[in-house]
């Protein structure tokens, strides 16, 4: 999902579900908000946060969650 406002301000989220099987229980989700600003027609700066985590212990005994911090400068197209 995204939305713009006033063609230089926008802000998206993102889920992602992860399986290990095909159509099983997911194994893990992934979560993104990113705020993106416009610089001009062919560049955008973004700034956001994730978070990544395992919805089940994993066959090796892993369970773990992540947040990171995101940021880059995109060029649409």
């Amino acid at each position: 999902m995204g939305a713009w406002w006033e063609d230089r301000l926008g802000l998206s989220l993102q889920f992602i579900g992860q399986s290990e099987v095909f159509f099983s229980l997911g194994q893990a989700f992934l979560v993104d908000c990113l705020l993106r600003v416009k610089l001009s027609d062919y560049l955008e700066l973004s700034l956001g946060v994730s978070l990544w985590k395992d919805m089940q212990e994993s066959r090796l005994g892993n369970n773990q969650k992540f947040h990171k911090i995101i940021w880059g400068v995109a060029v649409p197209f």
